[in-house]
């Protein structure tokens, strides 16, 4: 399984770090390497950094994470809802539902259209 690689906290890069991320922490318990969900929320922010990245790790692991008892107080779920939240660019949400209002085929392949509304209702 592919190792996701460093998440720098550019929004336009979630969608892609992040299913990469999440396959291979699911293969990581698979073969009994994540075998908590404290071990998937370390692996996750041991791949986030760069200046936007860090700055979100240190502010979630100061309101989450439990120094006394070495263990974070939100579970795996929550952890992935947080940082899809933090991550996930709204703007290109709008964006692209702006651009599905007004898409057409025109005088391209529908092979190329069918490509771009793909990608569109996606995001």
């Amino acid at each position: 399984m592919q190792e996701p690689g460093n998440f720098n906290g550019e929004k336009d890069q979630f969608r892609t770090w992040w299913r990469t991320l999440t396959a291979y922490v699911k293969d990581l318990g698979k073969r009994g390497a994540i075998t908590t969900e404290d071990d998937g929320i370390e692996t996750a922010v041991s791949y986030m950094r760069g200046e936007k990245a860090d700055q979100w790790v240190n502010i979630y692991h100061d309101e989450h994470y439990d120094e006394t008892k070495e263990e974070w107080t939100v579970s795996w779920v929550q952890f992935k809802k947080d940082v899809t939240e933090a991550f996930t660019a709204v703007e290109l949400e709008a964006d692209a539902r702006d651009k599905l209002e007004y898409i057409r085929q025109g005088d391209r392949p529908a092979d190329d259209f069918f490509k771009e509304f793909k990608v569109l209702i996606r995001q």
